[in-house]
């Protein structure tokens, strides 16, 4: 399961990270890899597939399998999108 986050700060909103890094290094320890699922970034956003997608868009993936292909975002491109969108709400 998904290990709990150290905040840096914690408002109303909830947890509000420093750095990008801290964030990163969030994620890794959460799921114990390099490379995220879209339903691992939906479960750590706590949304579901569809908003998780939306918020993708424009993540540099890679695609896996043969016959199944799925797409897998670095988490650090992941921890990107995620600070960003954290500084403008």
């Amino acid at each position: 399961g998904r290990q709990e986050a150290t905040p840096s700060r914690t408002t109303e909103r909830g947890v509000i990270y420093v750095t990008r890094a801290q964030m990163t290094e969030d994620l890794r320890k959460a799921y114990g890899k390099s490379y995220l699922s879209i339903a691992d970034v939906a479960r750590y956003m706590g949304s579901n597939r569809d908003q998780a997608k939306h918020y993708l868009v424009g993540v540099t993936y890679i695609e896996t399998g043969e016959r199944c292909k799925g797409k897998r975002y670095h988490v650090r491109d992941v921890a990107d999108m995620l600070f960003r969108r954290q500084i403008r709400e």
